[in-house]
Order: C-alpha cells, then structure tokens, then sequence
C-alpha cells in the first residue's frame, strides 16, 4: 500500500488487521516527514501493535542508505517511538518513471516511500515465486543422497519445504531475515538494495558461479 492517511477509519485498519491475522504480508509506506511530525498515520501505526502483525513498513532513501527524513532510532524498544520506526529503507529518490516497460517514454522521475513500497512488495513477491519454482526443480526423487551433490538438493528442498510451510509462502519473520541480508553494510542493516538480491551483486565477478547456482545459494541459505 503505497500510500498513508491520519484518518482512524475503522473498517480499514479491521481490514488490514485481518490480513496480518491471516499471515498475508502486508507492504506499506510510512509518512515522508519522518518522526518530525507527530501525527499517526495508517496504516503504518498498525505495524507497531503487537508482537504477531506481519508488516513491513517503507522509508525512503537515496542510493546510499540516507534517509529521506529523521526517524526513531528502531533499536530503542520503548511504546512511545514505535509509531516512528520502520522496518526497510531503499533507494527510492529521482528513480526513472521510464524504467517501467508500459510507460517508456516518460521522462518522469519519482521520489519517496511510495516508490519503496512498491518495489519491496516486488521484491517480496519475486522472493516468494523463487522459492516455488525451485520448490518444483529440487525433486527429492531425483536426488541421490549418497553423493555430495544428491545431499545438498535434498537439505535445499528441504530448507524450501520449510520456507513455504505456511499455505505455501514464506512466513513474516522468514521474509524478514531475508531482506536483512540484502543490506551492504552490516553498519546499516534496514538499508537494502536490490543487487544484493540472490547475492546477484556477485554476477559481475567473471570467476563467479552463474545465475542457477544464485538461485540455488538462495534456498541453501534461507533460514527459518
């Protein structure tokens, strides 16, 4: 949901509280101004009640992790800064409108959580979808345990079994970890970036493995 409103309007936020109950992942941004400004919004606010919402909560960043505005330092856990934290940052300022296929001949350029959202719910998305295809390409039944080989695809299936164990997806926290280790720098782990996706950074290195066994590393190193 690329979007916020400071309106407490009670049918949608029971909507969107019903969607986290179900453990659907729920992508949304958070307000612009940062923690500067004290209003609540939503449905951002709903991703600090309890210990079982399953939201992501987008600020925005430029291409090095700086974020757009000031916000709450996410380490303090204290009630009263948990409306101002959020989840992820990524480079979402003066991205080209005419990198969308449909719409290139725009010369558009867009900035701001609305655009992080947006494309951390396609990152969730193609995150969910590689695990599924390699659900179907790591067939027990094809593997052979008594070799190196045969062992590593079945600990992969398994780790893939597990990862979609919840109406086949991954769940909340899985998704979570994940996205953590697509951070750069250890020094500023809510900032990630989209090459570090599969470790396809990587790609660039000639001596490096392709980008099958990218998709394979992935699985092997999703942990649950």
């Amino acid at each position: 949901m690329s979007f916020t409103t400071t309106e407490d309007h009670k049918p949608f936020n029971e909507a969107v509280q019903k969607a986290m109950g179900a453990g659907i992942l729920v992508v949304c941004s958070h307000r612009d101004e940062g923690a500067r400004i004290g209003t609540k919004v939503f449905p951002a606010c709903l991703g600090s009640v309890g210990e079982h919402h399953t939201m992501l909560r987008m600020a925005s960043c430029n291409m090095y992790g700086k974020l757009q505005h000031d916000w709450d330092d996410y380490t303090v856990d204290a009630a009263s800064k948990k409306d101002n934290q959020y989840d992820f940052c990524i480079n979402s300022q003066d991205v080209r409108v005419g990198t969308i296929p449909f719409l290139a001949t725009s010369t558009e350029r867009v900035s701001g959580s609305s655009v992080s959202t947006a494309i951390a719910a396609g990152v969730c998305s193609l995150l969910i979808a590689c695990l599924r295809t390699l659900d179907e390409m790591t067939s027990v039944a094809k593997a052979d345990p008594t070799t190196k080989e045969g062992r590593a695809i079945l600990h992969m299936h398994e780790n893939v079994r597990r990862a979609l164990a919840t109406d086949d997806r991954p769940s909340y926290a899985a998704i979570k970890n994940y996205l953590s280790t697509m951070a750069p720098s250890t020094t500023s782990p809510r900032f990630i970036t989209l090459d570090r996706f599969a470790r396809l950074d990587e790609l660039r290195d000639d001596t490096s493995s392709g980008f099958f066994q990218k998709l394979l590393d992935l699985a092997a190193n999703f942990k649950v």
